[in-house]
């Protein structure tokens, strides 16, 4: 009898072993099978119309393997807030508007999925702008909505197969060109999808086809204008569609703030005689770029010739007087900003190459001093915004570089900002010195890296 209990002691141990062995723990048999598992979603969100018959509900495009085996059956799926949407079976249906996150999760593996629940709307109104997501600073003025800033424009939801608009667009005749407007596609725009509009002809005011003979189905247009300030202001007055409009989509959270000149607005980023006013395009500039690179959307206030503080004799603005300006025109006739529109999460401020051509820079001081002036303006109207000064980009002035240098480190030593400034580096490749595509696309992989760093 004892020799079976030690015979029976020793039997267990060696199971224990055994399954030691081959399972790597007795107790961890759960995971078994699902080791290398990797879940992709074909899609980069999914978006619904709530207490629509047809786009109401979708099968989620998730594919799922591991070692080697198609598990995507296998996938369990959670709502992060199912008042928004459901998930069941694969199938995710809109509950209500807003916009959630569905987790698909296979044994160790997790990915997320953005989902927008959009609702359809009766009307659209454009001066009300929570019908439509608008970029950069705007007013409304005689039932329409101006935009005139630099990367300035709106984006709409609509369920259809074409879009139109009725726009005003006013262009700086004694520069010869064509003005622009860039339009987007769900997500995507191309060379063909350019509205042009010749300076040489006047203004225009009527209605524009943005889009046509789309398949039917949701789709989100959006449109940004090319052409600067200086060349041309355009505004919104109304939208029509064949089939019905929605509630707009979410925009990205991260919110970037430029103030520049002519190097943010693209001044010469297409070439010599391209046909564009400026030759120039607001959407392939570093700040653009960067912007896209980060994932995040951009309001930009440029003006061609504007200096960051010093007179110039050929600019009768300065950045330092006009930053809380809606756009940039007349001192006496520009409308104040409401910066609570817009509560930017970095401030980029690419300024200092129009100082250079100032008679103060023979008074030393005087660009430290008006620049620092500048920083704490901006700080007290973005207190909680990270601040990135970059300057560079057409050259370096080593007095300039020395006296911006100077303001930010005087005011990150205060403890109260979250500031650094670094130099750009130069390419004046483009039309009269100004940096070309290439220069741009340098720039903004420099300055992504600059806004990660104040993140």
């Amino acid at each position: 009898m004892k020799r079976n209990k030690i015979f029976a002691r020793l039997f267990a141990a060696a199971l224990c072993l055994i399954c030691m062995g081959a399972f790597s723990g007795c107790g961890n048999n759960e995971n078994k099978g699902t080791e290398n598992a990797e879940i992709t979603f074909s899609a980069n969100e999914i978006v619904l119309v709530a207490g629509h018959a047809e786009y109401g509900s979708a099968s989620l495009p998730v594919t799922a393997t591991a070692n080697g085996k198609d598990v995507s059956s296998s996938v369990t799926f959670t709502s992060a807030d199912t008042a928004v949407a459901t998930v069941e079976n694969g199938v995710v249906t809109a509950a209500g508007a807003g916009f959630t996150e569905i987790t698909a999760k296979y044994g160790n593996a997790e990915k997320t999925i953005s989902v927008s629940v959009l609702r359809e709307n009766a009307a659209l109104d454009v001066t009300d702008k929570t019908q439509l997501n608008w970029y950069g600073r705007i007013f409304s003025e005689n039932g329409a909505m101006c935009f005139y800033n630099t990367a300035t424009g709106f984006e709409t939801s609509f369920i259809g197969t074409r879009l139109s608009a009725s726009l005003t667009v006013n262009l700086n005749s004694s520069i010869a060109g064509l003005g622009a407007l860039r339009v987007y596609v769900d997500g995507v725009s191309s060379d063909t999808r350019i509205l042009k509009f010749d300076a040489s002809q006047g203004s225009f005011s009527g209605t524009c086809e943005l889009v046509k003979d789309l398949p039917m189905g949701i789709h989100t247009v959006k449109v940004i204008k090319m052409t600067e300030q200086g060349c041309m202001r355009a505004s919104l007055g109304g939208l029509t569609t064949d089939g019905t409009f929605l509630s707009p989509k979410k925009t990205p959270d991260l919110r970037l703030e430029f103030y520049g000149d002519s190097i943010t607005g693209g001044y010469g980023n297409l070439g010599e005689k391209s046909g564009y006013q400026w030759d120039e395009d607001s959407t392939y500039t570093y700040a653009t770029l960067a912007t896209e690179a980060l994932g995040a959307q951009a309001s930009m206030l440029s003006y061609s010739g504007i200096p960051a503080c010093l007179p110039v004799s050929h600019s009768h603005l300065k950045m330092v007087d006009a930053f809380d300006k809606v756009y940039l025109d007349a001192p006496d006739t520009m409308p104040k900003y409401d910066f609570s529109e817009y509560p930017a999460d970095v401030v980029v401020i690419n300024l200092g190459t129009n100082d250079t051509n100032s008679p103060a820079l023979d008074f030393e001081g005087n660009m430290y001093e008006g620049y620092k002036r500048l920083l704490q303006r901006i700080h007290a109207a973005r207190p909680q915004a990270a601040i990135v000064c970059v300057y560079g980009m057409m050259g370096v002035n080593k007095y300039i570089d020395k006296e911006i240098a100077q303001a930010v480190d005087e005011l990150d030593a205060t403890g109260e900002y979250k500031i650094l400034y670094q130099t750009i580096r130069t390419t004046t490749s483009g039309v009269a010195g100004h940096p070309d595509r290439e220069g741009h696309e340098t720039a903004a992989a420099e300055l992504a890296e600059l806004i990660r760093r104040v993140l």
